[in-house]
């Protein structure tokens, strides 16, 4: 039988996919006069005419059916879905024909032998299911299992300025973005936060994330930024003294955060970030700034005066939130720069792991890091540069 041989051959490797072909309607067995009657009753039973018309026909179908599958197995060598489509047309084939398969005379296609080629095709087609669903979701199915800690650093500096210099992390977000990028910056870089909040426009439990009363969108970040810092002034200054904001595709380092800050007292009026420059389009003065998405931190002090004398004279209708915030922080004392890499934009939450994988996890053998000392804690001196508030009033 011809769809026997093709099996076995299939299986033993001695015919490929290309050399398929179509079997005939007499899969049991017989004679050509056998199937040439078969098809003859079969036209009747159709009521397509007389038996000459009929017998032509049924040789036309049968030439119709035998080219379509040819075409069908020419246009799936290149298709990833072959194993889909060939599965659909052997069950077409056992369960239409006229008599089944499974209990035809033959003995080169047993049931066993069937049931393997059948669970063989299963087992293709359900790990086809699996990578696609992979590929499609691939944000969601990262694995949740938090990065192995290794032994070989020693952290008792690292752990001694995680006490002491106390930063809150709060992160501009939205709604769709909580379980494709929050969840990662949780179980990365966000877990050596004192505190990690993230704002957007509604409230989950799950992601300490806070609703705030401003709309989506690029043009609402200014007023985001705001109400943010304000909700954070109003019940969670205690907690911190630092306070750092930050996009969902940013990486923050935060030992090294902490290193540049430990000199600083919290009381200091400062911020630090990534300075830029820009000419402003309305008043045409040259505004310093800290780049947004990167992100910036400002001392307990500086969050004072930004929401209690910067906020009420600010402009609610910019749009650029980094410029805005730069302009009502321009007169701070701020120290731009730091030998020690702290943050990069544009990370991705694969990139994420990524990160936090190679910088601690990763040591070269024969690369060994000095003992490392804190530097000294600089006198508290409020007055030693004007503060933006004090130059707004």
């Amino acid at each position: 039988m011809e769809l026997c041989g093709d099996l076995e051959a299939i299986l033993t490797g001695t015919k490929t996919r290309e050399n398929i072909r179509e079997p005939t309607r007499a899969i049991q067995h017989g004679t050509r006069e056998r199937r040439g009657k078969r098809q003859i009753n079969h036209a009747r039973d159709l009521n397509i005419g007389p038996p000459e018309t009929q017998i032509k026909t049924a040789s036309a179908c049968r030439s119709c059916a035998q080219e379509g599958h040819n075409q069908f197995y020419h246009e799936a060598k290149s298709d990833h879905k072959f194993v889909e489509k060939l599965a659909t047309t052997l069950m077409n084939h056992i369960f239409n024909a006229e008599k089944s398969i499974l209990w035809s005379g033959s003995t080169c296609l047993s049931p066993l032998l069937l049931l393997g080629v059948l669970s063989i095709l299963f087992g293709f087609f359900i790990l086809l299911t699996r990578i696609s669903a992979n590929h499609i979701n691939g944000y969601r199915r990262i694995s949740e299992v938090d990065l192995r800690s290794t032994d070989f650093v020693n952290d008792t500096v690292a752990t001694a300025m995680f006490d002491e210099v106390r930063i809150l992390c709060w992160i501009m977000t939205n709604s769709e973005n909580y379980i494709k990028r929050a969840i990662h910056i949780k179980k990365t870089w966000g877990k050596r936060c004192n505190k990690l909040l993230f704002m957007g426009s509604r409230n989950h439990e799950d992601w300490n994330s806070i609703e705030l009363a401003v709309g989506e969108g690029r043009n609402q970040l200014w007023n985001k930024t705001k109400a943010a810092f304000t909700y954070i002034y109003k019940y969670h200054l205690s907690e911190a003294d630092w306070f750092l904001k930050t996009d969902d595709d940013t990486y923050i380092i935060m030992e090294n955060l902490r290193y540049l800050l430990y000199p600083y007292h919290p009381e200091t009026p400062i911020y630090f970030g990534c300075e830029f420059r820009m000419r402003r389009k309305i008043s045409r003065e040259i505004a310093m700034f800290m780049s947004g998405g990167a992100g910036y931190v400002l001392s307990k002090e500086a969050l004072r005066r930004f929401v209690k004398e910067a906020i009420p004279v600010s402009d609610s209708h910019a749009f650029n939130e980094d410029v805005e915030m730069g302009v009502s922080l321009k007169k701070a004392n701020v120290d731009c720069c730091s030998e020690y890499t702290i943050a990069f934009h544009y990370i991705g939450p694969h990139s994420m792991y990524i990160m936090d994988f190679l910088l601690y996890n990763i040591q070269p053998y024969g690369i060994v890091s000095t003992p490392l000392k804190l530097p000294k804690k600089l006198e508290l001196n409020i007055r030693a540069k004007p503060s933006a508030a004090e130059d707004i009033t």
